[in-house]
């Protein structure tokens, strides 16, 4: 049976205002070049659009160098003037540690700002910061407030978190027809996340009738944009042969590859497969790395472990959990990005 993965909830931060300024770089005569200089004269002059413009540059390397203290110095200056979207920049970057010491406290109350002046991505980063208990404590009634607030304006973020709470039941009633809805109408995006939800829908029969053509079809989409859990679930259509003539070689391709994105479920899919040898020569030692892989990413292997432990010998283990601690040090990036993140604004103010 194939597992049910919950939907991944995203959202978007800025960051309140900031203690220590970070002083402007005069010396980046090359960067300086490379943006129009009537930008930074108006920015100098008190401009927040044009701070704001001049800090996503150096935030993204747009033309000038990246640089994450420029960035920060200028999403600063426009967020104390009132501009939103900086605001949510600012608080993206304090939440997520970028350019700086991860700052939750400072990051909720510039989402709080930006959300009250009713700015969506910060509405939708502030109900993240409660549903996640970030500076302040879990609330799920506050996360959904804030969610349908941004939802309502369109904030297609807001809209898939929305989704994931109807789907499970989390924080209002579950509604699985009406969180199949939110994503059909949310799918124009090309988002990853909520291309794969819909393959979950699909997939398990929530909110639609089951069909796994169509679940074949948004795991694709999703994993062809990298997504991790849609490249593991996309891998277990080939090897049930749902949606697709079973392919054993081929689910073990993609369970690798999603490996490498990070995703624990196909950490313990591919010990699975080594242990058992399906797709692939049986292997007790490499299916022990896996089973070790995915025990530190919070995955419950503890009977696998047991049982793959018995079939091995002391220099064996040692061999698989030196390959597993290699393996997670050589992947260490991909791993820390499964974590919930907050996701910048692509919309300038």
């Amino acid at each position: 049976m194939r597992p049910v993965f919950l939907f991944a909830v995203f959202l978007l931060l800025v960051v309140p205002g900031y203690a220590r300024q970070i002083e402007p770089n005069h010396t980046s005569a090359l960067a300086t070049r490379a943006l129009s200089s009537s930008t930074f004269r108006r920015a100098n002059a008190g401009s927040s659009n044009d701070q704001f413009a001049l800090a996503k540059a150096y935030a993204d390397g747009a033309g000038v160098a990246q640089d994450f203290s420029q960035a920060l110095y200028w999403f600063g200056l426009a967020a104390n003037r009132g501009n939103a979207p900086a605001m949510n920049e600012l608080g993206r970057m304090l939440a997520n540690g970028v350019g700086t010491v991860p700052d939750d406290r400072q990051a909720f109350q510039w989402f709080l700002r930006a959300a009250s002046e009713g700015y969506a991505p910060a509405q939708t980063n502030l109900g993240l910061m409660y549903f996640q208990g970030r500076s302040v404590q879990v609330d799920v009634d506050s996360a959904i407030h804030w969610w349908q607030q941004a939802a309502a304006k369109g904030e297609v973020y807001a809209t898939t978190n929305l989704a994931s709470a109807y789907l499970t039941g989390t924080g209002v009633r579950k509604d699985p027809a009406h969180a199949f809805a939110l994503l059909t109408a949310a799918a124009k995006s090309r988002l990853p996340v909520v291309e794969f939800s819909l393959g979950l829908c699909y997939d398990n029969g929530e909110g639609v009738a089951q069909n796994f053509d169509q679940a074949l079809r948004w795991y694709r989409m999703a994993a062809d944009q990298g997504h991790p859990a849609a490249t593991t679930n996309l891998g277990l259509l080939y090897l049930q042969g749902h949606g697709v003539k079973a392919d054993m070689i081929e689910a073990l391709r993609l369970f690798n590859l999603a490996a490498e994105r990070g995703n624990p479920r196909a950490f313990a899919n591919l010990a699975n497969a080594y242990h058992l040898g399906q797709g692939v020569a049986a292997d007790p030692v490499t299916a022990y790395m896996w089973v070790e892989i995915a025990g530190g990413s919070g995955e419950s292997v503890s009977a696998a472990r047991k049982k793959l432990a018995a079939e091995l010998t002391p220099s064996e283990i040692q061999e698989a959990v030196r390959r597993a601690v290699a393996w997670r040090s050589l992947h260490s990036d991909v791993l820390h990005t499964q974590r919930s993140q907050f996701f910048h604004d692509k919309t300038s103010p």
